[in-house]
């Protein structure tokens, strides 16, 4: 009996053997991670500002507005 299962008293669970699929899960969480939270789990201030500028030709949070 798989302990995952039985502590959630899910008879689905029950019967899958999690280690089996170890590196599946993790890579499912590594893209889920990658697509919901490109900056990280703690992001710092500027690579935030980065990932979510609106309008890139406006500038970044470095160098602020394209001169040129």
């Amino acid at each position: 009996m798989n302990d995952i299962g039985a502590s959630i008293d899910s008879p689905l669970l029950e019967n899958i053997d999690v280690a089996r699929y170890n590196f599946l899960l993790f890579g499912l969480i590594l893209v889920l991670m990658m697509l919901l939270r490109p900056e990280g789990i703690i992001p710092n201030r500027q690579r935030a500002e980065e990932l979510h500028d609106a309008d890139p030709g406006s500038g970044d949070a470095m160098a602020g507005a394209s001169r040129g």
